[in-house]
């Protein structure tokens, strides 16, 4: 978990809107693994999956995030829910302040 804080900064900045689509969702996909490896049944009253889901919600509050990856994050947190809900435990309160972060003005201009 040391290393998680370092890791997990470098790629959420690597997912940012300057630089390219490419690399960004390979940083988000990357992220998502990462997690996905990492996440455990935790012990009651830990709050290590709280760690590892909140570098989602730091990148979509971020404005650095574009349309594309915000929706892509949004898929990766879906398949967490849908896959293993019941191993999120603390990282539920991450995985809906990710969701509430949503930006819905990108999405209408999507639509339009």
């Amino acid at each position: 978990m040391k290393i998680w804080s370092t890791v997990s900064g470098h790629l959420a900045e690597s997912s940012g809107a300057r630089f390219p689509e490419e690399v960004s969702r390979l940083a988000v996909v990357s992220l998502s693994d990462c997690v996905r490896a990492l996440l455990r049944d935790e012990t009651p009253g830990f709050c290590f999956n709280q760690g590892l889901f909140g570098v989602f919600q730091n990148m979509l509050c971020s404005d650095s995030c574009g349309a594309e990856t915000q929706e892509h994050i949004v898929t990766i947190l879906c398949s967490f829910i849908q896959e293993r809900p019941n191993q999120i435990g603390s990282g539920w309160k991450m995985l809906f302040g990710s969701i509430k972060a949503i930006r819905i003005g990108n999405i209408k201009g999507i639509l339009r």
